[in-house]
């Protein structure tokens, strides 16, 4: 197992140019889990003001015309 954990890390070396992080982090599992639900809070308030980027807009509006060609 240990020399696919090198492998890998290898391969992540070469693909991107950030540093592999190797070892568990700082953040706690509990302040991610509150980092995460404050950002999906504001991304639900996003969505009923109808603030989205256009990114977003574009992303909505192409699965659905997906889902409307596959019916």
């Amino acid at each position: 197992m240990k020399e696919w954990i090198f492998k890998l890390d290898d391969f992540l070396k070469v693909a991107t140019p950030r540093n592999i992080l190797s070892h568990a982090g700082k953040i706690s599992h509990k302040v991610a889990l509150d980092k995460a639900r404050s950002e999906y809070q504001k991304y639900q308030e996003q969505l009923k003001n109808n603030q989205l980027s256009l990114v977003e807009r574009h992303f909505f509006q192409t699965t659905h015309e997906i889902k409307q060609m596959k019916r």
